[in-house]
């Protein structure tokens, strides 16, 4: 735990926050590698998915979310045809899902980000130019820390 039991109330609030952050990084991790976003420009509407075949992780996500609901099992097969592990589901619309996107924003990396961005200024069809520009500012720094690490990577070891 983060926290002892004697510590000061503004010390224990904190600690909270630092788990919440932890547990939102934690969940925009899982949204990188098995999440979804649709979005219905005819409508303006967002639906957002993650697909997993562990059961607690989606419902952790869920816990982690607070909104949504989880579906599953469901049966699924193997592109030969072969019976495969159930599939779990947890899905948001609308509201819920623009809340989600803008809770896990801050943690996206740049593709992510990039789609949800888009996401959420069709949903709200009337974003402000402010909003608009304050998200590309933090897109456009993102994809500059991908293209570095993806140069540091690159670079040979001598």
């Amino acid at each position: 735990m983060c926290c002892n039991v004697s510590a000061t109330p503004s010390l224990t609030r904190l600690c909270v926050k630092s788990m919440v952050d932890k547990d939102v990084s934690w969940a925009a991790g899982l949204f990188e590698g098995e999440g979804s976003i649709v979005v219905r420009d005819s409508r303006g509407s967002i639906q957002i998915t993650v697909y997993n075949t562990d059961e607690d992780v989606i419902r952790s996500f869920h816990g982690v979310m607070k909104v949504g609901s989880v579906k599953g099992p469901r049966s699924t097969r193997t592109p030969r045809g072969l019976p495969a592990k159930d599939m779990w589901e947890w899905h948001a619309y609308s509201t819920n899902a623009r809340h989600v996107l803008e809770r896990l924003l801050p943690y996206l990396c740049a593709r992510r980000l990039a789609r949800a961005t888009r996401a959420l200024a069709v949903k709200s069809r009337s974003i402000s130019r402010d909003d608009m520009n304050a998200r590309q500012r933090i897109l456009d720094r993102r994809r500059v820390k991908d293209r570095e690490r993806k140069r540091q990577k690159r670079k040979p070891k001598t």
